[in-house]
């Protein structure tokens, strides 16, 4: 079939530890996959939480999660991804709930273990999984989204579904939440070419002050540079330091029908409560 994008694991093999157990039929089936059919890529997907929970060793624990079993199993798939909801889902650091920056550290970690391309799950319910969460806001929605791209994924999975109580199975994801998730689908799509070009190039560079989060992207209609503000406080002049040849004078900001001036090779914007600026230096 020409629209099958991968072949997909069984979803979370390594979650409750279960790493090791999972390991010989994920093997087998990444074999057989590829005796089938060598060219598709092969899809894996793991508990960003579990993830974050993995240790270099732990002697007489046959289900510990190790990074060792974590290794062995990226060797069975061609795309990794990881599921970690700091809103509405599971986590292995409940005092950090709703903290999104969350969301980036599984995708460094998984990366740090084997650079292939990666994809991240994103939240859009409320899972009725945990007591007392709520599901994300569609601000919440567009940082998750954009954070889950500063740290490099290929591609975004949205997680919908209700998980336990009366709507389990359901689609909960409300409207408002529907229509910022379209909306940052319609940029991404329009940016494709770019996003999916070299994660920050070495050729230009850019710094930004905390909480602020950055990445970049080189291409022939410009050198753009994401930043996104992870949290609820709206912060007012941040200044982001650009490394770029020569001295543009000003940025242009994707989406917005604005511009902002470059002096001594820095600007500075203001960012509201979890917002995304997008600059283009010519």
């Amino acid at each position: 079939r020409t629209d099958l994008l991968a072949w997909m694991q069984d979803d979370e093999p390594d979650a409750s530890g279960q790493g090791w157990m999972h390991l010989p039929i994920c093997q087998q089936r990444y074999t057989d996959w590829k005796r089938i059919d060598p060219s598709r890529p092969v899809y894996i997907n793991f508990g960003g939480s579990d993830v974050m929970d993995a240790v270099e060793s732990a002697p007489g624990c046959a289900d510990c999660l190790v990074i060792d079993m974590y290794r062995q199993l990226i060797q069975t798939g061609d795309w990794i991804s990881n599921d970690r909801y700091p809103v509405t889902g599971y986590l292995n650091e409940p005092q950090r709930r709703y903290d999104l920056t969350l969301i980036g550290e599984p995708i460094d970690r998984l990366r740090s273990w084997a650079d292939k391309p990666q994809f991240d799950y994103v939240e859009t319910s409320n899972q009725d999984f945990i007591a007392g969460a709520r599901g994300v806001t569609p601000d919440e929605l567009r940082a998750e989204i954009w954070l889950s791209i500063v740290h490099g994924v290929r591609g975004l999975v949205y997680f919908p579904e209700v998980v336990s109580g009366p709507n389990f199975g359901w689609d909960g994801t409300p409207e408002d939440v529907a229509a910022e998730m379209t909306k940052q689908n319609q940029t991404i799509t329009s940016l494709a070419r770019v996003l999916q070009g070299t994660i920050n190039p070495t050729t230009i560079q850019a710094t930004v002050p905390a909480p602020l989060q950055v990445a970049w992207r080189q291409a022939t209609t410009g050198k753009y540079f994401i930043v996104v503000n992870p949290v609820a406080t709206p912060l007012s002049g941040a200044r982001i330091a650009l490394t770029v040849p020569g001295t543009p004078s000003a940025a242009s900001v994707y989406g917005e029908a604005r511009s902002v001036s470059i002096s001594a090779g820095s600007l500075a914007d203001s960012f509201g409560a979890f917002a995304v600026h997008i600059y283009v230096v010519p």
